[in-house]
């Protein structure tokens, strides 16, 4: 627990072991489901009688849990909300500023009393007992300024990002400052390794000490670790693997070799070169509504030599096509263009008969398709057939200067299908692009360099596409960094010379990634402490026959503030004469004197000189202080 100035932080998470004995630890048919926090009026005071300051559920599903309770005034046994939460999600501290028992802001050297609870869930259903919720565990503070001659570092509740100092990645790491007090103003940074399995992991170290302080983590979803005898919170976020976002040119007749700042992403849907949709494309993927995919896992085929820490981002530059419906369709119409790729094609369901051209139906003008299953028995599912020319080029625009990547598509012999030799989905009204049955025009970027027709990347002819889970493990991996199951966009839209399309790459945090922060801790000075030692002082002064901090006529006294740890007072009145002896060696800044003599008899009315000494920082200081008490008969003296 901090005391700071007009604030406080409650910490019930300091300590890994409790936490996890509170969280984790299975009790006979409940489950732990969250924390509640109190302010209480009084040390002796009930949670009934306490305001609830927030309650810090898990983000489960599970809200309000209803239990049957006694209702006094009609008598009846109702069901009645117990616990009431909201899907906020744990936390383990808590800033609090405001005063929730009397309102107004928390005044410093004022007394304040907070309860932290767990409770749990029944697990049954038929449980008599739906919810427990364990004994408050009470919290006494007094918010106060810093230690004398100290000031601190950062601040409760502030955000340190931290700098990217190594690799490429779209993550981060950020500390959350908790207890200010604790800071230490230590350098940290955040590694990235590999864990047996492969998944990457975290780490954190703090550099100054030369020690790990968080190892071989795979949370990467911003979930908060307590360092906490550092004060602080620290977070790594990764981004999921797979496609970021994709974007294109603000203006149809971009030039193809427009930079990146030439695009607009996402948000701007009215980009007239986009003729991809995702409608009637959704294979579940991850990206453009789920009709692209960048996610080596969600490739739909076997799982693709190319790790996530390999995708890059792509910009496929298209050229025109032969627009008339029928077998020529998306054929370039130069094939001399520079963007024209020789792609290489495959086709799902080449062992079986070609369609009649009377039952094809994606299609008014249909064509014989048998001239287009030049392999219909392998090797593979989803058979090589041949290397043909289509109207778009590939490019990792990251790579200086962009590198030319191979392309392949798939085409369905099916009724539905678009067996034509040429990439093209259909308007997607008209035919959804990744239904068994329809014509599943997919387009694959590969992680290989383009090369021109006759010097063939042999992984991409000699092997067919295997589905997931083919189990057949003696043929090479293709490597697919990009599977594009988008439709066409408008019925009369088709891609023409200039029309551009980003496919933007989520850079995952990998071993070459590395951030470093610091945090600052907490600064001591002479000059803070020649500043502090003037604000040491006694309330109320001066002392006129009542204190408002006072809860009874029999005790009556002053308070000092902003002391230091060790301090002795010696308050002597006008005549020198000791009247009374006080110590303190802690950390509270506030010390009351009772308004008595040595004797434990009621002081005179008068002016007494208060002495202030200070051994741990060399300092004395001397305070006036006049006392006007209130007319008293002692019964005994």
């Amino acid at each position: 627990m901090a005391q700071l100035d007009q604030a406080i932080v409650l910490d019930w998470g300091w300590d890994p072991a409790s936490v996890d004995e509170t969280e984790n630890v299975a009790s006979d048919g409940f489950e732990f489901e969250g924390y509640n926090v109190y302010q209480k009026p009084s040390a002796e005071a009930s949670l009934d009688n306490s305001v609830l300051l927030g309650t810090f559920d898990k983000e489960n599903g599970v809200t309000t849990l209803l239990g049957i309770d006694l209702d006094v005034v009609s008598g009846i046994v109702l069901n009645v909300p117990q616990q009431v939460g909201s899907d906020f999600g744990i936390r383990r501290n808590l800033t609090i500023s405001k005063d929730a028992v009397r309102g107004g802001p928390l005044v410093n050297g004022q007394e304040y009393y907070f309860a932290v609870t767990a409770y749990n869930r029944a697990t049954g259903e038929a449980s008599a007992v739906t919810t427990l919720e364990s004994p408050g565990l009470l919290k006494i503070t007094k918010p106060q300024d810093p230690p004398t001659g100290s000031r601190y570092g950062s601040d409760a509740a502030q955000v340190i990002a931290g700098t990217h100092t190594a690799g490429g990645s779209d993550g981060s790491a950020t500390a959350t400052v908790v207890d200010p007090t604790q800071t230490t103003g230590h350098d940290y940074q955040v590694t990235f390794g590999n864990d047996a399995d492969g998944n990457v992991t975290w780490s954190l170290s703090d550099l100054t000490m030369n020690m790990t302080l968080v190892a071989d983590q795979l949370d990467q979803t911003g979930t908060a670790v307590y360092i906490g005898a550092d004060g602080f919170e620290i977070a790594v976020n990764g981004p999921p693997n797979g496609m970021k976002s994709w974007g294109a040119p603000e203006t149809t007749l971009a030039a193809s070799g427009s930079s990146l700042e030439d695009f607009v992403d996402a948000s701007d849907h009215s980009s007239a070169t986009r003729w991809y949709t995702w409608a009637e494309a959704d294979f579940g993927a991850e990206g453009f509504s789920g009709a692209i995919t960048g996610d080596v896992n969600n490739v739909w085929f076997e799982p693709s030599p190319v790790t996530a820490e390999d995708l890059r981002t792509v910009e496929l530059r298209f050229t025109s096509v032969n627009e008339a419906e029928g077998e020529d369709q998306y054929k370039p119409l130069d094939l001399a263009n520079e963007n024209v790729s020789y792609a290489y094609r495959y086709l799902r369901g080449a062992g079986n008969d070609p369609p009649a051209q009377a039952d094809m139906t994606s299609t008014t003008t249909p064509w014989d398709v048998s001239k287009y299953i030049t392999n219909a028995e392998g090797p593979g599912i989803y058979v090589y057939q041949e290397r043909v020319p289509i109207a778009l080029s590939a490019w990792d625009v990251e790579s200086v200067p962009p590198r030319r990547l191979a392309v392949g598509f798939l085409e369905n012999n099916q009724p539905g299908g678009l067996v034509n030799g040429a990439y093209g989905p259909a308007f997607y009204n008209d035919a959804g692009n990744v239904a068994g049955g329809g014509p599943r025009e997919w387009l694959f970027i590969f992680d290989a360099d383009y090369t021109e027709q006759g010097n063939d990347n042999p992984v991409l002819t000699d092997f067919g596409l295997l589905p997931v889970n083919s189990g057949d493990a003696s043929e090479p991996i293709i490597p697919i960094m990009w599977a594009v199951f988008a439709g066409r966009r408008i019925a009369d839209r088709f891609p023409t010379d200039g029309f551009q399309f980003l496919l933007m790459a989520n850079h995952v945090n990998t071993t070459a990634d590395v951030f470093n922060l610091s945090v600052a801790g907490v600064e001591t000075s002479d000059a803070f402490l020649a500043e502090d030692v003037k604000k040491i002082t006694a309330f109320p002064n001066p002392y006129y026959g009542v204190n408002s901090a006072e809860v009874s006529r029999y005790n009556h006294f002053v308070t000092f503030s902003h002391l230091p740890n060790n301090v002795t007072i010696r308050v002597f009145d006008m005549s020198g004469t000791l009247v009374q002896k006080l110590e303190k060696d802690n950390n509270d800044q506030f010390l009351q004197w009772q308004l008595d003599n040595e004797n434990g008899l009621p002081v005179a009315s008068g002016m007494y000189f208060v002495h202030i000494d200070m051994p741990d920082h060399n300092k004395t200081k001397i305070l006036k202080l006049a006392v006007v008490g209130e007319q008293q008969f002692l019964e005994n003296f």
